[in-house]
């Protein structure tokens, strides 16, 4: 026979045991929530411009929506979206195909941020895709069938690369460093056409 002092007999003993399964079950379902956020966050894109192929360990990449980087084994493709960035440490290197025949090379040490589609000043073209590079040195390649021209804006100007025409040429290049400072870049256009 059960007597009123045991643990589940009293109505305080009860309420006690009923809020520590209730706690617990919070606890388990708020964490559970929390992980599938976090996880889904760092992995979401949405939508893919590209895919990026580290050449070697020491690239990040920080999706758009995210504020975590991520670190990107070598050799192991990622897609890439809007408003994502990529960053090459000291040693790094990484390409990206991009699905309108535009081809990145990431240099060591550089970040590039793909921006989202804007007008860009000075520049006579519809909205299109911006390519931001913020440090170091990238090459942009553009192949002779992509679907439009390029712009790469550093420290506030755009350059635009045409698509080539010329039959000789199969792909017109630009090659952009920022020094240290950030503030004087160079860029060269490579393969440009000879008229």
């Amino acid at each position: 026979m059960i007597s009123k002092s045991s643990l589940f007999a009293s109505k305080e003993g009860l309420v006690g045991l009923l809020c520590i399964l209730l706690g617990g079950g919070f606890t388990y379902v708020f964490f559970e929530q929390g992980t599938k956020s976090q996880k889904s966050q760092v992995s979401r894109i949405q939508p893919s411009i590209g895919h990026l192929q580290p050449l070697s360990n020491g690239v990040r990449l920080k999706y758009n929506d995210s504020v975590i980087w991520q670190d990107l084994p070598s050799k192991r493709k990622k897609d890439v979206g809007l408003g994502d960035a990529i960053f090459t440490a000291k040693d790094a290197s990484a390409t990206i195909g991009m699905k309108d025949g535009t081809e990145v090379v990431i240099q060591p040490s550089s970040m590039v941020v793909f921006s989202k589609p804007k007008k860009v000043k000075g520049l006579i073209s519809v909205e299109r895709n911006i390519i931001q590079v913020k440090e170091g040195q990238v090459k942009v390649s553009l192949k002779k069938n992509a679907s439009k021209p390029v712009i790469i804006e550093v420290s506030g100007k755009a350059y635009e690369i045409p698509i080539p025409v010329n039959p000789s040429n199969d792909q017109q290049s630009i090659v952009v460093s920022l020094d240290e400072n950030k503030e004087k870049p160079m860029v060269a256009l490579v393969g440009a056409e000879n008229d």
